[in-house]
């Protein structure tokens, strides 16, 4: 049965509301006001050349797909469930697409052109590919991003805010500047950090496993606590202020070429072996060339043997437990 309100012509199938405009084909259960409607559309139509299943409104020409929400430009591909305010609109888009050319998965806001992948927060640039799951201001970036990625060419997974361009590896938090390689945890305000850093990296070329801050270029090796020079090797997990530490660096080390194991302050140069040092010293030594084991302060020169107390002269050979005030004492010295 074909049942036409006034002023229409050309009405064909099942009619159940109004019809104010022509050629409509298909089933039109509420009011549609222009022409050319093909299909099941379930709702109001205000201009033409809608194919597919609509739902609800369509105020503008050439919607493919399944678009259940409003749909107010042209040619949108797809499956659209809420607001497409532009056109070429392909895959799969939840929220609110307000540009051009956005294909793959998007669920919420995209603001740019050209988003390629799965895209579920604001995304305001253009040329996002893979998975950006919250916003990305700027373009080409690629890979796992959860967070902000304000800058251009990111590479790998980066789940923190990304400021500057060519982040490749896995960046979790804050990267301000550029070409970041490894893991980054944490804020990378420099360029070229390598390995594993897990604090904040403030300057350039960082390799190894960095846990804290460094401030400096060129840390090798294992750093769990802040280093504010250059070119630190192996594994210092306290502060160190100065260049060049080598070896196993537990406590402050104040100036350069430190090698092995230092576990107190060490506040002068040219440490081998046990810092300045050689032997194991665990407590402060303020001097140069002390040898053997030191457990207790030393303030001067070449000490060789075990000291277990104070040695405040030098040339102490021999077993000396008590304190030894003047030079050369060999053999076994218990008391003063």
């Amino acid at each position: 049965m074909i049942s036409a309100s006034k002023g229409c012509t050309v009405t064909e199938g099942d009619i159940k509301n109004r019809v104010r405009c022509s050629e409509t084909e298909g089933d039109v259960k509420n009011r549609v006001r222009c022409t050319v409607t093909e299909g099941d559309i379930k709702n109001r139509v205000r201009c033409s050349e809608t194919e597919g299943d609509v739902k609800n409104r369509v105020r503008c020409t050439v919607t493919e797909g399944d678009v259940k929400n409003r749909v107010r430009c042209s040619e949108t591909e797809g499956d659209v469930k809420n607001r497409v305010r532009c056109t070429v609109t392909e895959g799969d888009v939840k929220n609110r697409v307000r540009c051009s050319e956005t294909e793959g998965d998007v669920k919420n806001r995209v603001r740019c052109s050209e988003t390629e992948g799965d895209v579920k927060n604001q995304v305001r640039c253009t040329v996002t590919e893979r998975v950006a799951k919250n916003r990305v201001r700027c373009s080409e970036t690629e890979g796992d991003v959860k967070n902000r990625v304000r800058c251009t060419v990111t590479e790998g997974v980066a789940k923190n805010r990304v400021r500057c361009t060519v982040t490749e590896g896995d960046v979790k938090n804050r990267v301000r500047c550029t070409v970041t390689e490894g893991d980054v945890k944490n804020r990378v305000r420099c360029t070229v950090t390598e390995g594993d850093v897990k604090n904040r990296v403030r300057c350039t070329v960082t390799e190894g496993d960095v846990k804290n801050r460094v401030r400096c270029t060129v840390t090798e090796g294992v750093a769990k606590n802040r280093v504010r020079c250059t070119v630190t090797e192996g594994d210092v997990k306290n502060r160190v202020r100065c260049t060049v530490t080598e070896g196993n660096v537990k406590n402050r080390v104040r100036c350069t070429e430190t090698e092995g194991v230092a576990k107190n302050r060490v506040r002068c140069t040219v440490t081998e072996g046990f810092t300045v040092t050689e032997g194991d010293v665990k407590n402060r030594v303020r001097c140069t060339v002390t040898e053997g084991d030191v457990k207790n302060r030393v303030r001067c020169t070449v000490t060789e043997g075990v000291a277990k107390n104070r040695v405040r002269c030098t040339v102490t050979e021999g077993d000396v437990k008590n304190r030894v005030r003047c030079t050369v004492t060999e053999g076994d010295v218990k008391n003063r």
